[in-house]
């Protein structure tokens, strides 16, 4: 395990529309994780983010 060292956009603002400034899409992460896991999530798709989501204890965006 290692500290968050940034905030990251559970839903990628550049893909979805409207979420950049809503905190409730916002996740601590550290660079690894960004860097490794959480791409290969998005690439997957937004069926694959919606499962994060809900891992994390949040509703997948609508």
């Amino acid at each position: 395990m290692e500290p968050s060292t940034l905030v990251d956009h559970l839903y990628p603002h550049r893909t979805y529309d409207g979420v950049f400034w809503r905190v409730e899409w916002w996740v601590a992460s550290c660079a690894s994780c960004h860097s490794g896991m959480k791409q290969a999530v998005e690439a997957a798709g937004k069926a694959a983010i919606d499962a994060l989501a809900r891992r994390l204890g949040r509703e997948p965006l609508t």
